[in-house]
């Protein structure tokens, strides 16, 4: 797990390290699913979290809160100014 991870890039200051999914078989009838603390991997040395990841897995980790937060702020920031640019364009 640490190994891709690194490989993709690391984490984000906002994922969610105690409820990473390891989605095993993804596109079969008999997908597992793997919840994994990988907060207590790094500061706990927990390598019962450190699955290995195979081909063909998932891996997804979620953002907090906090950043789901933020980033529909930032979008209703967009389509609000949209609406507003748009309907003001009409009127000239």
């Amino acid at each position: 797990m640490l190994d891709a991870v690194s490989l993709a890039g690391g984490w984000e200051n906002s994922a969610v390290l105690n409820s990473v999914m390891l989605v095993r078989k993804a596109f079969t009838d008999a997908p597992e699913v793997y919840r994994l603390n990988v907060y207590n991997l790094i500061k706990k040395g927990d390598f019962s979290q450190n699955l290995e990841v195979r081909a063909g897995d998932i891996v997804y980790v979620p953002k907090s809160f906090i950043a789901n937060i933020g980033g529909f702020i930032e979008n209703l920031k967009v389509s609000v100014g949209a609406y507003f640019t748009n309907t003001t364009n009409i009127f000239d």
